[in-house]
């Protein structure tokens, strides 16, 4: 006759579950055990029979503390993993909040960032940040550095900025400056 058997897969969270209990019920059953050594002792006739039970307890005793030990330590590790968790969240959370409307966008360099239009003072600019680092759950403004790139393709220059955080350079929107004529044409 064949035997079927059915394969339980238990998630880490289960599974620490599951471990604590297991130790849960073994510390139970060691007090419930040195419960009875106790009653034993009490009811105990002769000197050797009190100090078999004594011995027999002090063994259960010394159990229950390991398994106590285990579950404080299973408990600790528990409420750092919460504090982790939680302090994602709030990092998550803080980033939803700063990349709140944001859009990826396309510049005319073909490159792709995140802009945001955003009134300083009395005008408004577009704020450009960090594809890479966006993608990183990172806010991290692109700052000009006064060069330009030279697209060989299309013989455009375009403005440069680079990312302060991941130092990623961006070819940004078209450049006024014409090297030929030394004019700005704007």
């Amino acid at each position: 006759q064949q035997q079927e058997f059915d394969v339980i897969c238990l998630s880490p969270t289960a599974f620490r579950m599951f471990t604590v209990l297991t130790e849960l019920t073994a510390a139970l059953t060691a007090i419930k055990e040195a419960i009875g050594l106790s009653k034993l002792i009490k009811d105990a006739k002769t000197e050797s029979q009190i100090i078999g039970a004594t011995s027999d307890l002090n063994m259960k005793l010394f159990s229950l503390q390991e398994y106590c030990f285990t579950l404080g330590d299973m408990v600790r590790l528990r409420e750092e993993n919460i504090l982790e968790l939680k302090e994602k969240i709030a990092h998550i959370e803080d980033f939803k909040r700063q990349a709140d409307g944001y859009v990826f966008e396309q510049l005319e360099s073909g490159t792709f960032v995140y802009a945001r239009k955003q009134v300083m003072g009395d005008r408004e600019t577009t704020v450009y940040l960090c594809a890479k680092c966006f993608s990183r759950h990172v806010i991290s403004v692109l700052q000009p550095t006064g060069k330009y790139s030279y697209d060989e393709n299309s013989g455009v220059r375009y403005v440069q900025s680079q990312c302060l955080h991941c130092s990623a350079a961006y070819m940004m929107n078209k450049s006024p400056y014409k090297p030929d004529d030394g004019l700005y044409v704007l």
